[in-house]
């Protein structure tokens, strides 16, 4: 965020004794990138040591402007931004998603809607997925995300416990099967 404050960012000097100084930030939401927007929520000032630059917090606000007044000190007046990122999910073959995308304030969660087709089901994301959320249809957004939704079969495995029809379960996407051969041997008695 920032592109539209007044006075624009960096240092003001030349200021007298007792000058005001009126600072203001835009109150729309700002683009960023494509993929990143910002609101500004308020303002942090603080005073600032010339020769060390160590800062100390001296006020906070909300809203978009300030008047500042020169006492004579270094003071830093930095604008606080609420980022929002752009989610874009796709599906992959077997199913839907929606929103296809949406705007998610930074930290807060997405929720899309995964919808799998008969016999399919929802597997994991694929693209710029945290960890944390690669197997959710809800996952928190810390940065802009594309990612698409992949599925995979069902299948059935047919267990004495379960009868003819088994349970079903999400085959992955790379099944190792082991199968132990076994040959069964017939005599022949020559009469």
């Amino acid at each position: 965020g920032g592109d539209g404050v007044s006075p624009a960012y960096g240092t003001k000097t030349g200021l007298e004794a007792n000058e005001p100084v009126y600072c203001t930030a835009p109150s729309a939401c700002q683009t960023v990138t494509d993929t990143v927007r910002a609101t500004c929520t308020g303002w942090k000032t603080y005073v600032v040591d010339p020769l060390t630059r160590q800062r100390t917090f001296e006020a906070s606000g909300s809203g978009t402007t300030y008047e500042y007044v020169h006492d004579g000190r270094w003071h830093q007046l930095e604008w606080q931004w609420q980022e929002e990122f752009l989610v874009t999910v796709t599906a992959g073959a077997g199913g839907t998603v929606s929103p296809a995308s949406q705007w998610v304030t930074n930290g807060s969660a997405a929720v899309v809607t995964v919808t799998a087709e008969a016999g399919k089901a929802f597997s994991r994301w694929s693209g710029d997925m945290s960890d944390g959320g690669r197997f959710s249809s809800t996952f928190a957004v810390t940065a802009p995300v594309e990612a698409e939704a992949v599925f995979g079969n069902l299948i059935y495995v047919a267990t004495p416990e379960t009868g003819t029809t088994g349970s079903p379960f999400l085959q992955p996407t790379a099944l190792k099967v082991n199968i132990k051969a076994t040959q069964t041997r017939t005599k022949r008695t020559r009469v």
